[in-house]
């Protein structure tokens, strides 16, 4: 799958179909398994799916953002996400999630809803194996490099961040390092698009990418400071753990997410204290940068997940269904 995909996975006792949508492969004694959360909200649908056969369905759930933070998604969210978790709740055999985090918040729910024995996996997502290879950094440009991978949205905190530039080019003029925003301008995003726009220190500092492939990002960290992500929440992290497995040192913010998949592999810091991102990141844009060096080398013995590893517990927690 691509970075950001939605797919459908057929996953049957007898291994892994993905692409296909699961009414080529419907059938008794197998397992249907989604691994987006669309089109999770449509009750017909699964019961459609249910009507077709003695299938066990597992969903994976990505987080439960919606409910616990609305104010950072669309209006319509909240009512999307609360009938999801409810058709999990009425036709799911298990669900499967990329945290602890997020299976502490599923069974809480889940228990408000009624259903309090549904099997929950967690299995930390894999990134693609790029990131762990190790590539030459890219020709240095004239002046040190940041980046914040996700799209430009509230719950990102990219308003923080963007203060925290416009201090250091009042500070550092020309010097000042770049930053650069790797993803697609999202929803109620009114004072960020402002900042980027109409700020006269920013226009020469700050860059935006959408739709960058995954090779081109790779090429990106490799030669980036830090990666940044200084998000309100999250259900796991994807960018942080590819940073991580390119060697790159990530600020991230000190969320339970993060404590939990970074550990102390990342500088952790509030994200609501401006004038600690300003210290950080001034101290990691120096040349040289003593603190930088030693966070790269900490980094030499972090694994991230594998893909075998992430399969093969699937297996087993879908094997193991009939012992239950």
């Amino acid at each position: 799958m691509g970075r950001g995909s939605a797919a459908w996975g057929w996953f049957t006792r007898h291994g892994i179909r993905v692409g296909h949508k699961p009414r080529n492969f419907v059938g008794p004694g197998g397992v249907y398994l989604n691994v987006s959360q669309f089109p999770l909200e449509s009750e017909r649908y699964f019961r459609l799916i249910k009507s077709s056969g003695d299938m066990d369905l597992v969903f994976f759930i990505h987080d439960l953002l919606p409910l616990q933070m609305p104010e950072y998604f669309k209006p319509r969210e909240h009512a999307l996400h609360r009938r999801r978790l409810q058709n999990l709740a009425r036709f799911a055999r298990a669900a499967i999630v990329s945290s602890n985090v997020v299976k502490e918040a599923l069974e809480r729910h889940l228990l408000s809803l009624g259903r309090i024995d549904m099997p929950i996996l967690v299995a930390p997502l894999p990134v693609d194996p790029i990131f762990s290879q190790r590539i030459e950094a890219p020709e240095q440009s004239a002046r040190p490099y940041f980046l914040m991978c996700g799209t430009i949205e509230p719950r990102k905190n990219h308003l923080l961040v963007l203060h925290v530039w416009r201090r250091l080019v009042e500070e550092m003029g020309e010097q000042a390092p770049t930053l650069v925003l790797v993803g697609a301008r999202g929803w109620e995003n009114e004072h960020i698009v402002d900042l980027l726009e109409r700020c006269p220190n920013l226009q020469k500092h700050v860059v935006e990418i959408s739709g960058l492939e995954t090779p081109a990002l790779r090429r990106l960290l490799a030669g980036a400071c830090a990666a940044l992500m200084p998000t309100f929440a999250e259900g796991y992290g994807l960018p942080l753990v590819e940073a991580l497995a390119a060697g790159t040192p990530v600020i991230a913010s000190d969320i339970q997410v993060f404590r939990e998949i970074g550990g102390d592999h990342v500088i952790r810091l509030d994200p609501t204290d401006g004038p600690a991102w300003l210290r950080t990141i001034r101290d990691f844009a120096a040349a040289p940068s003593p603190l930088r060096r030693s966070r790269v080398k900490a980094l030499a013995d972090y694994r991230p997940p594998s893909w075998t590893t992430f399969f093969a517990r699937i297996e087993d927690f879908v094997a193991d269904f009939d012992n239950r």
